[in-house]
Parts: structure tokens; C-alpha cells; sequence
């Protein structure tokens, strides 16, 4: 076989054409990257495509729609509060913020990759500023900051985990902002 194909263990779907390919019992079966099947809540393997749309619907919407727990953790109240800034991003702040987007990323929903905010940073600075203290001190944020992209990219090793979550690219220098001023801190030890 071709040392591209990814290798996982099968307890469902199994041809009886790989007959060799059975080890000590277990039941192996060989998959290309693109046919890689997703498993169901129970760890069967799901094939139809329509079919794995319908788990990864299933999955994020169990993941994220979960009830508050029933027992909330005591959480003591800080000894004193950290001195963050919490004014309205400044203009210098969005310019630094822009500059350290990474180049290359894909587009998010909005369709507008960081190197259209990096053509001209001071411009795009200007025009983010007041959107960004409207939200700030309203505290209200467009709904569209709240939509996002899964993408599930395969790499090495477990082909079926990774997924990437694709969002737009001004949340993404909100959090640049926010995360710099907990670095000033050393809250964190930089952005993400």
C-alpha cells in the first residue's frame, strides 16, 4: 500500500477484499485523506457524506448548547482588581493591533482576508475606530461578529479531529487589542 493513505482501526464497514490486512483479529482498513469516514456518538463509522454533515451538526450543537451546570464552582472574588485598561481601543492601539495580523490566513465570512486590512493600516485604522467605540461602550456587537466558518482540515496523525473555526477578520483584531493590553500586564505572554 501507499505510504499516503492514513491507516485507522474499523469495527464497521469492513470489506471482506482486505482480508490481509486483518492483525491479530482486528478488523484494519485503509482510507485516502478525503475519504476519511467520521464517527457517530456511539463510535461507528459514518460513510455517507450527508450523513457526516448531519454528526458535525449534531456534535457542535451538543458541544455548544449545553445547560448551565447544576452545581456552579465557587469562585472567590479577586483580592484586587488588575489595573486594565478598559477606555475604547485607541487609534495607535488598532494600528498595532492590524500590524500583527498574520498574512496568508484564509477569509472569514466577511470575505475580507488580513492583507486588506494591511494595504493601508492607518486608513483602516481610522475607518475601525469609531466602529470599535460604538461597540465598546454600547457593548453591543454586530450579529455577523458571532458567525464563523468550521473547516475541517486534515494533517497528520488523527485526520478526523482537527477543524478549524474561520471568523471575521475585525474580531480577530478586537482580540489582538484586548490581548495587548493584558500583555502590558503580564497577564499573558502575547497574542495569539
Amino acid at each position: 500500500m501507499r505510504e499516503s493513505r492514513a491507516e485507522i482501526r474499523m469495527g464497521e464497514g469492513y470489506d471482506d477484499d482486505h482480508e490481509d490486512d486483518d492483525k491479530n483479529g482486528d478488523d484494519w482498513k485503509r482510507y485516502t485523506r478525503s475519504e476519511m469516514p467520521v464517527k457517530d456518538a456511539g463510535g461507528k463509522a459514518i460513510f455517507e457524506k450527508d450523513a457526516q454533515a448531519a454528526r458535525w451538526i449534531e456534535h457542535f450543537t451538543s458541544l455548544l448548547n449545553r445547560p448551565p451546570p447544576t452545581n456552579p464552582p465557587e469562585i472567590l472574588e479577586a483580592r484586587r482588581d488588575l489595573p486594565i485598561n478598559c477606555d475604547t481601543p485607541s487609534h495607535r492601539e488598532i494600528v498595532d493591533a492590524i500590524k500583527q495580523l498574520n498574512q496568508g490566513k484564509a477569509a472569514g465570512p466577511d470575505l475580507i482576508p488580513p492583507e486588506a486590512l494591511k494595504a493601508d493600516v492607518d486608513t483602516t485604522a481610522t475607518f475601525l475606530c469609531p466602529l470599535f467605540a460604538k461597540v465598546w461602550t454600547s457593548g453591543k456587537y454586530p450579529i455577523d461578529w458571532k458567525e464563523g466558518h468550521l473547516v475541517k482540515i486534515p494533517k497528520k496523525g488523527d485526520l478526523s479531529r482537527l477543524v478549524v473555526v474561520v471568523v471575521v477578520v475585525v474580531v480577530v483584531v478586537v482580540e489582538v487589542v484586548i490581548n495587548n493590553r493584558y500583555t502590558v500586564l503580564g497577564v499573558l505572554s502575547g497574542p495569539r
